[in-house]
């Protein structure tokens, strides 16, 4: 009886994670993450450009209403303040529990570590290849 299961698991497992399948479908999808990744650095880098071109602006602007010294002064508590919030936003993600709880995370994986530890115990006894009679180092 436990060996029909561990055959049932395999079988199921064999459909569930069909590899041709799985592979065509990231063949087609890797071509638009690629290119998507592409654009998303050509955008971070024009992000940052506008952003430096923005703060470099400002601090022509304000230097004849705040000095030499007060408008670079403005401009770096401003970006600080900016820091401040956006690393208060990132510990309150953080900070925040998964949706996903372990305990189903763990059930999700049971199957496949129950197939592995059956491929572990049944992939020791396979048979040893004969020599072959036209190689007599084999013997």
């Amino acid at each position: 009886m436990a060996g029909r299961g561990a055959a049932t698991l395999l079988a199921a497992l064999i459909q569930a994670f069909n590899v041709s399948r799985v592979l065509e479908r990231w063949k087609k999808k890797a071509k638009f993450i690629s290119i998507a990744a592409v654009l998303a650095a050509v955008a971070l880098a024009a992000l940052f450009g506008a952003l430096g071109c923005g703060v470099a602006a400002l601090w022509i602007y304000l230097i004849p209403y705040a000095g030499p010294v007060g408008a670079p002064l403005i401009l770096s508590g401003g970006l600080l303040v900016l820091c401040v919030i956006l690393l208060a936003v990132a510990c309150g993600i953080a900070r925040r529990e998964p949706k996903v709880k372990s305990a189903d995370f763990a059930t999700a994986f049971k199957p496949l570590l129950e197939a592995v530890l059956v491929g572990f115990t049944l992939g020791g006894t396979t048979k040893k290849a004969k020599p072959s009679a036209k190689n007599p180092k084999d013997k």
